[in-house]
């Protein structure tokens, strides 16, 4: 059986049909999210910097299977748990990600 198809079976038999359940997000992705958010990591990966852009296209293109079918659930934790000073569009990212870069840069010094 695929991976894409055990996500799929996975997903279904978790969130008795409701797709955007957010406890279908992984906790590695979790944990990156929340990470992200509070500034602690200012980097994420390819797959989440497109969700938090709000570029679905590069979501779907950049995601594992598991992540493909739980991007919904992934997408209603972005805008349910995250500030939306930090997520929504690529400049609104790429300033977050400065700020808390930056920040991290004088922390160490």
């Amino acid at each position: 059986m695929s991976a894409l198809i055990r996500a799929v079976i996975h997903a279904q038999e978790c969130n008795e049909g409701n797709i955007a359940d957010q406890r279908l997000v992984r906790p590695d992705i979790v944990e990156a999210l929340n990470a992200w958010a509070d500034g602690s990591h200012p980097y994420v990966g390819d797959f989440l910097r497109a969700v938090l852009s709000n570029n679905l296209k590069e979501a779907v293109m950049r995601a594992d299977a598991y992540n493909l079918v739980t991007l919904p659930a992934i997408v209603n934790y972005v805008y349910n748990r995250l500030p939306f000073d930090c997520q929504g569009s690529p400049e609104i990212v790429a300033a977050w990600q400065a700020t808390h870069r930056e920040r991290r840069r004088e922390e160490a010094t």
